[in-house]
């Protein structure tokens, strides 16, 4: 059996399934924790940068789904991945929307992701991005705020590096959407 180390702790913890991850109690599988690869991920505390820069995005989103109703924008909402894979992106977004489960997390994954990158550790990220897109997402996008920068990625492997001055588009999911990245990160 493979065993998986916290950060925390210097022992081997076995790793555990979304199921029981769902079943611990409150405070140790909440809004606070990922469970990546059957290892609880403290999600790190995040800054004022990292969350208006999220804020912007959801709100960019939820506006154009007013015009666009295609699916439906969530924040820091748990997808169920595979039996011991369960992140909770920053920004993601269904087309279409999905049943939702009292006792479960979306199962898959969203079509669209956000991840707004403050302390994430690489191996992480690039794990969520792999599992992300075997679990059907179609665009993942790192967001980093305090260079400012957008990497666009897709499921073939390829990457997209967006600036300040240029725009996000995703005409195949989200027909008519723009976000220029200035809006993001205007100067103060």
């Amino acid at each position: 059996m493979q065993r998986f180390y916290t950060e925390a702790m210097a022992t081997p913890v076995a790793p555990i399934t979304v199921k029981e991850w769902l079943a611990l109690p409150t405070g140790e599988s909440d809004g606070q924790t990922e469970l990546i690869d059957g290892e609880i991920v403290s999600m790190a505390k995040t800054n004022s940068l990292h969350e208006k820069t999220k804020n912007r995005i959801a709100k960019a989103l939820f506006g154009h789904m007013v015009s666009h109703p295609l699916g439906e924008v969530y924040v820091e909402t748990a997808f169920e991945l595979d039996e011991d894979f369960a992140p909770q992106p920053d920004v993601a977004v269904l087309i279409p929307d999905r049943p939702a489960y009292a006792d479960a997390p979306f199962r898959g994954g969203p079509e669209l992701v956000f991840e707004v990158v403050s302390s994430e550790e690489a191996r992480h990220l690039q794990r969520k991005v792999d599992k992300y897109f075997s679990s059907g997402s179609k665009l993942v996008v790192a967001v980093y705020p305090d260079i400012p920068m957008f990497w666009v990625m897709t499921p073939d492997g390829l990457a997209k590096r967006l600036n300040i001055g240029d725009t996000f588009t995703a005409p195949a999911l989200l027909p008519g959407f723009e976000l220029p990245l200035k809006s993001l990160f205007p100067t103060e």
